[in-house]
C-alpha cells in the first residue's frame, strides 16, 4: 500500500503489510532504461524482525502465450500435468522467456541469483510464476534493507518518465 507515485529522484517506495501481525515491509523500486529494457533495483526493509514465509519479487505469465523457456541457456520444460507445482529452483544469471509470437524477453542479474519458478496449474489457473526471493531468510531483521536487481530486456525499450504512469 502507498506508493503509487515516485518521488522526485523516481524512486517509488511502497509498503508491504505481511500476514500474522508481523511489521510492515517498507520498500523501494529504482527504474532505469537500459538497451532494449529496463534495470530494476528493489530494496526490502523490515521495520522491525519479521517472521515471514515468504519474500519475493514476483511476476505471473500465462502459459498461452510462452513456447519455451531457459535458464543460463539450458531448456527447462513446462511442467504438462496439473499436479507438478516448483518446477526450477537455483540460482541462475538468465531466465530467458520464448514467446509463441517469437520474441524473447530475459531476466538478467549481474551475478547468480535465486531464481524460482512455479506452476499454478494445480491451482486452476494456466499460468506459471517466476519468483526472485529477497536474501536471507526469516528472521529477517529489522531495519536491514535487503536488495533485488536484475534488467528485463527483450520488452522494449523503456522510459520511465514518458507516457501513463507506472504503479506499484
Amino acid at each position: 500500500y502507498e506508493g503509487d507515485e515516485p518521488d522526485a529522484d523516481g524512486v517509488y517506495r511502497f509498503k508491504l503489510k505481511p500476514d500474522d501481525n508481523q511489521p510492515i515491509v517498507e520498500a523501494t523500486l529504482k527504474l532505469r532504461a537500459i538497451d532494449g529494457g529496463v534495470h530494476a533495483d528493489y530494496t526490502f526493509t523490515p521495520t522491525a524482525d519479521a517472521r515471514l514465509n515468504a519474500l519475493s519479487v514476483k511476476t505471473s505469465f500465462d502459459y498461452a502465450d510462452w513456447r519455451a523457456l531457459s535458464v543460463d541457456g539450458r531448456a527447462v520444460a513446462f511442467p504438462t500435468d496439473r499436479k507438478t507445482a516448483g518446477f526450477f529452483s537455483g540460482d541462475a544469471q538468465e531466465v530467458a522467456l520464448m514467446a509463441v509470437k517469437g520474441r524473447t524477453v530475459a531476466f538478467r542479474f549481474a551475478a547468480p541469483t535465486r531464481v524460482q519458478l512455479q506452476s499454478n496449474r494445480a491451482w486452476g489457473s494456466e499460468n506459471f510464476t517466476l519468483s526472485l526471493p529477497v536474501p536471507g531468510q526469516s528472521l529477517y531483521k529489522g531495519g536491514v534493507a535487503l536488495a533485488v536487481s536484475f534488467d528485463l530486456v527483450g520488452a522494449g525499450d523503456f522510459d520511465p518518465k514518458a507516457g501513463r504512469p507506472v504503479v506499484v
